[in-house]
């Protein structure tokens, strides 16, 4: 009873520590809305989103075939499939946040606040497996961007 307790904590971690942070960005939208700032959105989140919902189907799979055989009194099965299902959940809302650019014609916004694309001091592509590209202003400050959205941001960064 104790695994399955477990998996509960993890399934709601998994799912609140995005949210969390999806509920700011929308905070943050709804305020810049109300200033008359309206952001275009270009995005590179289809197929994470597409690739966490196989896996979603796939915990749900589990807990309905394997989780009703507990020959030893444990609830390995259910557990597993309950933490899978909240990890494929919180990437799904992950996704939204980390694979998409927010942008208007005059700059972009970065994590909680709006940048001119002049102020952009260089993009850094990094070797890993999730192809990304650090974006650096020059205050200093990053942001990861996927490969896809840093290329949009640098294309839009160069017509203006």
């Amino acid at each position: 009873m104790t695994i399955l307790i477990a998996s509960f904590v993890f399934f709601a971690v998994f799912i609140l520590i995005p949210t969390r942070d999806y509920y700011k960005l929308t905070k943050i939208l709804k305020e810049e809305k109300a200033q008359g700032h309206i952001y275009k959105v270009f995005s590179d989140a289809n197929l994470m989103i597409m690739i966490q919902g196989v896996m979603f189907v796939f915990s749900v799979f589990i807990g309905i075939v394997y989780g009703p055989d507990q020959s030893q009194g444990q609830y390995t099965w259910y557990a597993i499939a309950i933490a899978m299902s909240g990890s494929a959940i919180g990437s799904m809302i992950g996704a939204l946040l980390n694979r998409r650019l927010m942008y208007t014609d005059k700059g972009f916004l970065l994590k909680t606040h709006f940048v001119a694309y002049k102020s952009i001091k260089q993009f850094t592509r990094r070797k890993s497996l999730l192809g990304v590209t650090e974006v650096e202003t020059y205050k200093g400050e990053q942001m990861t961007l996927t490969n896809k959205c840093a290329a949009f941001l640098q294309d839009l960064a160069k017509k203006k």
